[in-house]
């Protein structure tokens, strides 16, 4: 319906009418002007989790093109440690282009302390215990190599060991149970031992 040749891309119905004294006529066809290619650059692809959400940044050739990004097909960038496919389509009337990639969001390092590494034998399993940094995660005991809890008197390895969705973490320190408890001496004033 314009006189004025189109820019943009898209397809535009066309109309020639002849204007003349003598002749007349007219013609009708469709004019497609196609979307140019541009390119999609992916950054960000790595992270460790931290709680917050994990953005891969697109940047185009030309600039400036809006870009939408899905993580795994969800519009929302993830906070949980682990891979995502990502795929990046540029929306845009007059360019078109696409990148795909990896955001890979790593486990974050957790910290393990042992208590009760020193035991008397009383011919009951002596397990250990353990808090975390941070609190609260959940912490796989190895004894010697067993997942089960010394009984008898001896020095052996204990491994701590934790796998969570968002964190990882290891320690191993030496374990001892006695035979009997270690008598204080000269006994203390008060008469313990």
């Amino acid at each position: 319906g314009a006189e004025a040749a189109p820019v943009d891309a898209g397809s535009y119905q066309v109309v020639a009418t002849v204007v003349d004294l003598n002749y007349n006529g007219s013609a009708s066809e469709t004019f497609i002007i196609a979307k140019a290619p541009a390119t999609v650059s992916l950054s960000n692809l790595a992270g460790t989790y931290n709680g917050s959400a994990h953005e891969v940044l697109a940047t185009t050739t030309p600039a400036g093109l809006t870009v939408t990004i899905t993580y795994g097909g969800s519009t929302a960038p993830p906070i949980d440690a682990e891979s995502y496919d990502v795929v990046a389509s540029i929306q845009d009337r007059n360019r078109f282009g696409s990148a795909s990639g990896t955001l890979v969001v790593e486990k974050a390092e957790a910290f393990v302390t042992f208590h009760d590494l020193v035991q008397t034998y009383n011919g009951t399993p002596r397990p250990v215990t353990a808090t975390t940094l941070p609190p609260n995660l959940r912490v796989d005991f190895v004894y010697a190599g067993w997942p089960t809890p010394q009984i008898y008197p001896g020095n052996f390895t204990i491994e701590g060991i934790i796998n969570e969705r968002n964190y990882r973490g290891y320690r191993a320190d030496a374990m001892e149970i006695r035979t009997t408890a270690l008598v204080r001496y000269p006994p203390s004033i008060d008469g313990t031992v």
